[in-house]
């Protein structure tokens, strides 16, 4: 997550492009703001499209007020017309692990939901108030806290995220929802991961960045099986609603339920 001080100067220079870059090709739901462009955002890297990663790569598609990429503004459509966040009753309990700014942003506002927000904190950034130093892979919550986690692009970056997926399923009340995607290679059947693989050179030739450990293939939603979830993968908006909202129409939502039968 960005230090405060840069949190401030993009929304600075997101107010400023905003005085200049208005128009009526591409909206954003989580600011309103509608514009002609969109600004570029991500890296080109041969990887990306050579296994075709949905959720990578270099695209213009960074909103030009609040900075929301495309997979930012699909996390805010399945809490708004999903979950119905800003819809709920307290206690309804939100575990937001590695909050994307502009979600953060609307999220810490609702006074209708009890909202735990976290990262794992590293050095050389400052984190608002409100953020919490949070290890997915050691949680410090009890069983059956949440009804709803957001966490997403997280899990390629921890070595065995099968103890944080199971993590993640104890603290999730029976019933409840995590959203939980990562980037995904449509290409690979199978997930490829290889812990010895280590230099910053070595992991984008890879996993396509340097602070990845695997790359998804179209197995990813059996590992959240393993962990004890119940599937389902989501389109959350029509086609039209992707052109307008400069969404990846390839991404799709992956839902882990906690279902527990009597």
């Amino acid at each position: 997550m960005p230090g405060k001080g840069l949190f401030i100067r993009k929304k600075l220079k997101g107010l400023l492009n905003s005085l200049f870059y208005s128009g009526d090709a591409y909206s954003c739901p989580i600011c309103n703001f509608s514009s002609d462009i969109m600004l570029a955002t991500g890296k080109d890297y041969p990887i990306i499209k050579e296994k075709q990663i949905i959720g990578a790569g270099l695209r213009n598609t960074a909103c030009i007020k609040c900075g929301s990429c495309d997979r930012e503004r699909l996390i805010f459509l399945f809490l708004k017309d999903y979950i119905h966040i800003f819809e709920k009753e307290n206690p309804y309990k939100v575990l937001h692990i590695a909050p994307e700014i502009p979600i953060y942003d609307k999220l810490k506002k609702l006074s209708n939901i009890d909202y735990v927000c976290g990262d794992k904190f590293e050095k050389g950034y400052d984190y608002p108030r409100k953020v919490q130093n949070i290890d997915i892979t050691k949680l410090e919550f009890p069983d059956n806290s949440f009804d709803l986690i957001v966490c997403n692009h997280v899990l390629e970056h921890i070595p065995n995220d099968m103890i944080a997926l199971s993590e993640l399923y104890r603290v999730l009340k029976p019933n409840g929802i995590a959203m939980l995607q990562v980037p995904l290679s449509i290409a690979n059947e199978t997930t490829f991961e290889d812990l010895t693989i280590k230099s910053d050179e070595e992991r984008i030739r890879f996993f396509g960045q340097k602070d990845h450990v695997r790359l998804y293939g179209k197995d990813y939603p059996n590992r959240l099986k393993s962990a004890g979830f119940s599937i389902e993968i989501l389109e959350i908006s029509n086609k039209e609603e992707y052109k307008k909202y400069n969404l990846n129409t390839l991404e799709k939502v992956f839902i882990g339920k906690k279902i527990i039968s009597d």
